[in-house]
């Protein structure tokens, strides 16, 4: 008889994930799949660009988004920890960024001198987690090392949505 898929999950994650229940990564993992596919798709009606994002929170009225100062923080303190440093060397290497997003623009991101400045950082990052997650060389043990970096992104996508008034649909 065959696995369900849930058990066959489970037993591969359990092999190579130490500490915590694969039910816990696989469900930060969904959260975090879901939201983006709420996030791009009411945002961006399509697909989503990184050039776009700036254009796009221009818009909104950040100051509504209770959290920025925590998740912009709590991602320093991720990127820090993982042995990098918060600069834009280390940014454009750890996230792949492109030359689509500038270097002042990335300066400020890392300054962090306005809510705008934290969510144009905190939104690049998340975009750039979820191309990796879909398109990137993951190991399961990768996945429980961004734990952190998934719970970041999605409580962030769930202030944008709520800020501009996006329901689930």
């Amino acid at each position: 008889m065959k696995e369900n898929m849930c058990d066959y999950i489970n037993k591969y994650l359990n092999g190579q994930i130490k500490g915590d229940d694969p039910i816990v990564i696989r469900t930060l993992i969904g959260d975090f799949a879901i939201l983006w596919n709420q996030y791009e798709r009411t945002i961006y009606k399509k697909n989503h660009r990184i050039g776009m994002i700036k254009k796009k929170i221009k818009k909104w009225h950040l100051d509504r988004i209770n959290s920025i100062d925590s998740l912009y923080l709590r991602l320093k303190k991720y990127i820090e920890h993982r042995g990098y440093h918060f600069s834009k060397e280390d940014i454009r290497e750890r996230f792949n960024i492109d030359n689509k997003i500038s270097d002042d623009d990335i300066n400020s991101m890392i300054t962090g001198n306005t809510n705008f400045d934290k969510v144009y950082c905190l939104l690049v990052i998340a975009a750039r987690v979820r191309n990796n997650m879909f398109h990137g060389d993951k190991g399961a043990w990768e996945l429980q090392e961004q734990k952190e970096l998934f719970m970041i992104c999605s409580e962030l996508l769930m202030g944008v949505l709520e800020i501009t008034n996006m329901k689930y649909q």
